[in-house]
């Protein structure tokens, strides 16, 4: 259950992204991100669990990178 939410969560943020809307695009990418790398961790999925750090990082270089107003 926990992948399932946080790929709906990451889902749902890109597409705020998308609509311009990222200080919340961000807010459920990010929540979506925490919930696949603790699902990757909890399950031994090392791949997914790198990528999701790999993902969240990027996430948190593009929020300082370019400031959103929360």
């Amino acid at each position: 259950m926990l992948g399932w939410a946080g790929t709906v969560c990451v889902l749902a943020g890109r597409c705020l992204f998308v609509v311009d809307a990222p200080d919340i695009g961000f807010l459920v990418g990010a929540a979506g991100d925490l919930m696949w790398l603790i699902y990757g961790i909890k399950k031994r999925i090392w791949s997914l669990a790198f990528l999701d750090l790999v993902l969240l990082t990027t996430d948190l270089v593009g929020v300082f990178t370019h400031p959103i107003d929360f």
